[in-house]
């Protein structure tokens, strides 16, 4: 009798050091990592808003919004003027997806806190080219994500007003070919906390339907 009562004893003894650390456990997936990839979440929102509303003296550079003069020109051909970098070039919109964004000449940071940047590497509206412009998902396309195949998007410009036709609406890796002027619309294939660092993204392709053609350049 004394052997199975240190036995039982004994038992008793060791299932806490399992049971606790079990219970610890579930409490952690149950509870803790999701209220942590809610507040990424959060956070990566918050740092977009700051970024957009800090004062001038604060960021290392300024964007350049207020001489930005749309011009409605549809067809024929016109001038295009030199521009800054991180000056606002014109306005992205899609009225079926409630879709509107501002867009800078520069695919960086800076110009994403005011909207979306065009990379100076590719194409301006009007030359032919492939565009390509760029935004957090939390902010200048945030509603990016509404725009369909089919839908007609619209850049007017600082020298022309520009029409493009969507063909593709997907997450990948790599931008589908079209022939002809290409506009590449581009961000974090979701939402989610860091989204932006995976190798997929959101890309949006229109081709374009109507447009001036900017002089000197060949289409």
């Amino acid at each position: 009798m004394a052997e199975n009562s240190k036995k039982t004893k004994k038992h008793h003894t060791v299932r806490p050091y399992i049971t606790t650390p079990l219970g610890y456990v579930a409490i952690s997936l149950i509870i803790i990592i999701p209220l942590c990839i809610v507040m990424l979440n959060v956070s990566v929102n918050l740092v977009h808003r700051a970024q957009k509303y800090f004062p001038p003296k604060v960021a290392d550079f300024t964007l350049h919004d207020e001489g930005f003069t749309p011009d409605e020109t549809e067809s024929g051909s016109v001038e295009m003027k030199p521009i800054q970098g991180f000056t606002e070039i014109g306005e992205l919109s899609c009225e079926s997806a409630g879709f509107k964004t501002a867009v800078y000449l520069g695919n960086n940071r800076v110009s994403y806190r005011g909207g979306a940047g065009i990379s100076t590497d590719a194409s301006l509206p009007g030359s032919g080219g492939v565009i390509e412009v760029s935004a957090n998902a939390s902010g200048g396309f945030n509603a990016l994500f509404n725009v369909k195949k089919g839908d007609v998007i619209t850049f007017v410009t600082s020298w022309g007003k520009y029409k493009y036709k969507v063909f593709d609406s997907s997450v990948r890796n790599d931008y589908p070919k079209a022939k002809g002027e290409t506009l590449y619309l581009k961000t974090a294939q979701n939402k989610n906390a860091f989204a932006a660092l995976g190798e997929n993204k959101l890309i949006v392709s229109a081709t374009l339907v109507s447009g001036p053609e900017v002089k000197g350049v060949k289409r």
